[in-house]
């Protein structure tokens, strides 16, 4: 068998400028998979982003009865989001953290009736919920985790959004700090209640009886 020559060979010429912006990119397959989980930016299209069936691959969407699978035509918002994500310089857990962060931002300006938009206004009434939410009782941590996530990928589409909105941001709350430790002197007492609590459990056994109350209350 006779090799083909060089001179008859044919080069692939690959562009380097060309962008992943322009690769058309079905709506289904907005998918960005980690080992992890899988982030199926199609939610990001309809209103209320429902979640998906398990088993699915995205592809079906678990709703209510007689709930409508509404189209809020905003498709080249969500490619935008997904190619943002997709390029990003950063982990899987962080970049899962932006995607849930998105979801929890187009719910809110689904539910408040704005056009999903990342300027001033919807990113501070979005804030705010999360402050309402807090009072509601939210664990602060959970809640500082989503705006994080939000500044995070604000810093990549919009930095001087980010910037001028630093005051608006929720500060570290006081139930997502690490729990003190005890002092000598409360470990002292600790100590010795569970000596109470063991030797009349003791003298218990040892006469075969059970105890009526708890060691501490007689």
């Amino acid at each position: 068998m006779a090799f083909i020559r060089s001179e008859k060979r044919k080069s692939l010429e690959i562009k380097k400028n060309e962008s992943i912006d322009v690769i058309d990119i079905p709506n289904n397959k907005l998918i960005f998979t980690t080992r992890q989980r899988n982030c199926y930016f199609r939610r990001l299209g309809y209103k209320d982003c429902p979640k998906v069936k398990i088993g699915s691959n995205g592809q079906s969407f678990l709703l209510q009865v007689n709930e409508q699978l509404v189209d809020m035509n905003r498709w080249e918002l969500v490619r935008y989001c997904y190619l943002t994500v997709l390029k990003i310089d950063r982990r899987e857990r962080t970049k899962i953290g932006i995607f849930n962060a998105l979801i929890s931002f187009f719910q809110h300006c689904d539910a408040n009736n704005y056009k999903v938009a990342f300027n001033k206004e919807t990113i501070t009434s979005f804030i705010n919920s999360l402050k309402r939410r807090y009072l509601d009782g939210l664990k602060g941590k959970t809640l500082i985790q989503t705006q994080g996530s939000l500044k995070s990928f604000l810093n990549e589409v919009d930095p001087n959004l980010e910037h001028e909105l630093k005051n608006d941001f929720i500060c570290s709350l006081n139930d997502s700090d690490i729990t003190l430790p005890y002092a000598d002197t409360e470990l002292r007492q600790i100590v010795k209640l569970l000596y109470i609590i063991f030797n009349k459990y003791r003298n218990c056994v040892l006469n075969g009886t059970k105890p009526s109350v708890h060691p501490l209350l007689c």
